[in-house]
């Protein structure tokens, strides 16, 4: 379960850092 919850978490955040760095920040935050 936290292999995959850590792989959408990976997906996301590699997605939110294409688009802003800034905002990848406050996911990880989240």
């Amino acid at each position: 379960k936290l292999s995959g919850h850590s792989a959408i978490l990976s997906l996301t955040a590699n997605r939110r850092k294409r688009l802003n760095k800034r905002h990848a920040r406050l996911v990880l935050f989240l």
